[in-house]
């Protein structure tokens, strides 16, 4: 008996270690962003797939690519999402691959009108994350898929599907679904989904270079689309993220600066200092500063005012802003909501759910207070001032 059970173990292992049934890499579309788009006309979805050359995908180590990477971009419309897909996967040799997809790219047009329609049905789909990046853009979506990186790198190194490091200049910032939808389905404070477009600030060998950057951001309120902000306008949202962010003020006039600064943000600290009729609120913010170049000789405190003079209006601006809009940018409500729940539910029972709280004047105050480093390079002396000193070894 044992031995009939040794000969069927030795019989099976061929079976058991076999690798028949696996796949190479290379015999995959890797697919890694999706574009949805929608015809007004026909009533129909149209679905972009980006897949990436699998050669393509790792960056270099040792050069730079010769040329731009091939990309892949598939096209299909239909009914529903589900169906597009399928359509795709019976037109794909070698097959789809989906679950690398990590970007999510809505047009406009499914964004004022479609999105929760969309967002479900995203949501039903078998290779959907809750981390995918959500981005929308006015731009046509073949061409925002079609954009490489400088130095002719992949779409893998451009933020359609790479966030911006946090030390990196930078006005809005990436959300991942999950962290979206925890904002959109709250009754208080807005969600947005930024939104990326073209740009052609750099050039190869004078020619224009295509490249991708954050353009502005489309708003929702009580699961309700409200408007698009240009990213100009709305500047003073970064203070409001968790996490800090860098960016670069130049100080003075337009055509006579003075100081060149860093400055890093800090989280908002809001303050519900009424809350009868409206809530009235007041906020502070505090950052860091660095200088990074004194072009004139400015006092201390004056650079320190200026910085706080631009970033109150910039706070100020962008709530403003949300006005236009019907809509809490700043997400004072969140505090109100959260802390002082009674109040809000008097306020819903007297108002319908849809009027905004807010009003001109429902910011009272905006504090900000900036920490100012000056830099070893700033408070160094001139080169020719060092070499008039005498020496310290002289007698």
């Amino acid at each position: 008996m044992r031995l009939l059970k040794k000969l069927l173990i030795v019989l099976l292992l061929p079976i058991l270690t076999s690798c028949g049934a696996s796949q190479n890499i290379q015999d995959f579309t890797y697919v890694v962003a999706i574009g949805i788009d929608f015809n007004k006309e026909t009533n129909d979805y149209i679905v972009y797939t980006m897949a990436l050359d699998f050669s393509g995908v790792a960056k270099p180590e040792n050069a730079k690519p010769a040329e731009p990477s091939p990309i892949w971009i598939g096209k299909s419309s239909g009914k529903t999402l589900s169906e597009i897909i399928a359509k795709l996967q019976r037109s794909s040799q070698p097959q789809l691959y989906l679950r690398h997809v990590r970007t999510i790219l809505l047009s406009e047009e499914v964004l004022q009108t479609r999105f929760l329609k969309v967002t479900q049905e995203l949501g039903r789909l078998d290779f959907f994350r809750q981390t995918n990046f959500i981005l929308g853009t006015k731009e046509s979506i073949p061409d925002i898929f079609t954009t490489h990186g400088l130095f002719f790198y992949p779409p893998l190194y451009t933020i359609l599907l790479k966030p911006r490091k946090e030390d990196t200049e930078s006005l809005l910032k990436h959300f991942s679904y999950r962290e979206f939808i925890s904002q959109f389905y709250e009754p208080v404070g807005a969600s947005y989904v930024p939104s990326i477009g073209i740009d052609d600030k750099w050039s190869e060998d004078q020619s224009s270079y295509k490249n991708l950057t954050f353009t502005g951001a489309y708003f929702y309120e009580n699961q309700t689309y409200q408007g698009f902000k240009s990213v100009d306008k709305i500047k003073g949202i970064r203070w409001r993220e968790h996490a800090p962010t860098k960016n670069t003020y130049i100080l003075g006039e337009k055509e006579n600066p003075h100081t060149v600064v860093k400055v890093t943000t800090s989280k908002m600290n809001i303050q519900l200092v009424q809350q009868k009729e409206k809530p009235i609120f007041e906020v502070s913010v505090k950052g860091d500063a660095d200088i990074l170049e004194s072009i004139q000789n400015v006092s201390e405190t004056k650079i320190q005012e200026e910085i706080e003079e631009i970033i109150h209006e910039e706070i100020h601006q962008s709530f403003k802003e949300g006005l236009t809009i019907n809509s809490d940018v700043l997400r004072l409500g969140t505090e109100w909501f959260r802390i002082h729940k009674g109040s809000y539910l008097d306020f819903i029972k007297r108002n319908n759910p849809n009027t905004l709280y807010l009003d001109e004047n429902s910011l009272r105050n905006i504090k900000v207070t900036i920490n100012l480093h000056s830099t070893y390079n700033y408070k160094l002396k001139t080169r020719t001032n060092i070499w008039d000193q005498k020496s310290i070894y002289s007698k």
